[in-house]
């Protein structure tokens, strides 16, 4: 019987520490997520703050907020269909996220998607009465 103490000790000790290793890294990617769209609101961000991104990116960790910084600031650096992939990919793990979407209509505008960017802007705002449907998506600069 103190065996198998002693083995149901261990065992937990092993899922504890492999479950505090899986909140630090979680954490991480919470924690350098923020700090890119942080530079991203100021105006920033260039290929080390798409770096920053992609370290923070974990299974762990699967994130909206870190997706639409991704697809902002790859569309400001040029390359908006790459933007573009990064939403739709996203929206198909979480069809119900309105950032999602007001950011893919966005994107779309950008890239002259007109009447995609129309359907994405009314997605976003059926997904939320309180986004009331205003014209057409502004492109992002």
């Amino acid at each position: 019987m103190p065996a198998l103490s002693i083995l149901t000790r261990a065992a937990l000790v092993v899922a504890c520490v492999v479950l505090a290793a899986c909140s630090f890294i979680a954490y991480r990617s919470q924690r350098e997520t923020g700090l890119a769209l942080v530079t991203m609101l100021r105006g920033g961000g260039d290929e080390s703050t798409l770096k920053q991104l992609d370290d923070a990116d974990t299974r762990l960790y699967p994130d909206s907020v870190r997706d639409s910084t991704r697809a902002v600031l790859l569309t400001r650096l040029g390359r908006p269909a790459q933007g573009e992939r990064v939403l739709l990919d996203a929206i198909g793990r979480e069809p119900e996220n309105q950032v999602l979407w007001v950011t893919l209509a966005r994107v779309q505008a950008t890239l002259g998607k007109r009447s995609e960017a129309r359907a994405a802007a009314a997605r976003a705002s059926a997904l939320n009465s309180q986004t009331p449907l205003v014209g057409d998506p502004a492109p992002i600069e």
